[in-house]
């Protein structure tokens, strides 16, 4: 019987040791999940904002071309109005 009582507290007093070191191991554990994951996220932010300025320049780019394209439409069509209207009329 005293080996009994003794082999329960021993049990017990195992399993108190082991609540107790995961109590101290659980929680630094996530810690260290919770910094690998907000390390992965800095850089998808870094990603994405890196992204969103390169898209920003590109259509500034884009812009100023198309405004570049659009003067030298208006010239050229200037340019052919004039042609028309220098032409004597055909019949």
């Amino acid at each position: 019987m005293f080996i009994v009582l003794l082999v329960i507290a021993l049990t017990a007093t195992a399993f108190g040791a082991f609540r107790f070191f995961q109590s101290f191991v659980g929680p630094s554990q996530r810690v260290s999940e919770l910094e690998i994951e907000n390390a992965k996220l800095q850089e998808e932010l870094t990603k994405a904002r890196l992204q969103t300025e390169m898209d920003a320049a590109t259509r500034s780019e884009l812009e100023n071309q198309l405004s570049t394209l659009n003067a030298e439409l208006r010239r050229l069509r200037e340019e052919v109005g004039f042609f028309k209207r220098s032409q004597p009329a055909r019949r």
